[in-house]
């Protein structure tokens, strides 16, 4: 539909669309406990890219928007969901409850609350973004939060050794599984 209104030869010709989508942080970068929802951040992230160019010559603009955790309820949520999610485990994976221990799950839960919370920036940030990129983006990538801007920058461009150091340190575990011990 974009395509047809953009190469319209009538005065009916669109000539200022813009795709917005928006993605994560989380798809420009790895984080342990967070390989699904990584994973469908990074495939939402190289489509857009890919979009991107595709449709250029189209003069379609694709803006991809990138927070990082915001006040959100799905950020709000991220507590109870985790509890919900880690306390099925006796039940629906008794295997996998037993190959980790309770005290790793239960710290494992308490790792992906403490580093979803951590750095929550105001909704707003997300939204004044959105809006910039409606009225005035000619498409690109919109890194939304102080550490998506310059942390995940600077994550990505770490050597690979160095970023698992601080990968480590920023999600560092006093138990090991118990399967490991």
């Amino acid at each position: 539909m974009f395509k047809e209104q953009s190469s319209r030869t009538t005065s009916a010709r669109y000539t200022k669309a813009i795709i917005i989508n928006v993605t994560s942080m989380a798809g420009l970068l790895g984080s342990p406990n967070m390989s699904a929802y990584t994973c469908s951040k990074h495939a939402a992230e190289s489509f857009s890219t890919c979009l991107r160019y595709e449709l250029k010559d189209f003069n379609i603009a694709v803006l991809t928007v990138n927070p990082s955790f915001h006040a959100t309820p799905m950020v709000a949520g991220i507590s109870s969901a985790m509890s919900r999610i880690y306390g099925s485990l006796a039940k629906d994976r008794p295997a996998l409850f037993t190959e980790y221990g309770i005290d790793y799950i239960d710290e494992t839960r308490k790792l992906s609350i403490r580093a979803s919370q951590a750095g929550e920036w105001s909704a707003k940030n997300v939204t004044r973004i959105l809006a910039r990129g409606v009225f005035n983006s000619q498409g690109g990538q919109e890194m939304v939060g102080l550490d998506a801007k310059f942390g995940g920058a600077l994550m990505r461009h770490m050597p690979v050794w160095l970023s698992d150091i601080v990968i480590a340190l920023a999600y560092e575990r006093n138990f090991k599984p118990k399967s490991m011990m």
